[in-house]
């Protein structure tokens, strides 16, 4: 019995076009959404001194990676609360709203 299987390579270069097409999207969403977590952080961050507030930054070290990162030694001791310091979230948030963003535009 032989079995033959046509268009298997069509199908392929169908699913590698979708795949770059995907990679382009992302490429012009990343940054974006990195530069939103950040604004919206920076804006929900707690100020006494602001130097929380200016240690917010989005990095992308790749073309489709990014990262936002607060560079206080006591950012996370903000975000998360302490023992003796009830949590005061921002980036956590900053997140979750450009997260619902995105499933909006259908990207997650």
């Amino acid at each position: 019995m032989n079995i033959r299987v046509v268009g298997v390579a069509s199908a392929i270069e169908a699913i590698k076009r979708k795949g770059k097409m995907y990679e382009e999207k992302l490429a012009k969403v990343i940054p974006e959404a990195a530069l939103n977590i950040q604004r919206e952080a920076k804006h929900l961050a707690p100020i006494r001194t602001g130097n929380l507030r200016n240690s917010i930054q989005a990095e992308l070290p790749e073309r489709l990676r990014a990262y936002v990162k607060a560079y206080a030694p006591y950012a996370h001791f903000v975000e998360y609360g302490t023992s003796k310091m009830k949590a005061r979230p921002y980036m956590r948030p900053a997140v979750e709203k450009e997260r619902t963003r995105l499933k909006r535009l259908k990207l997650l």
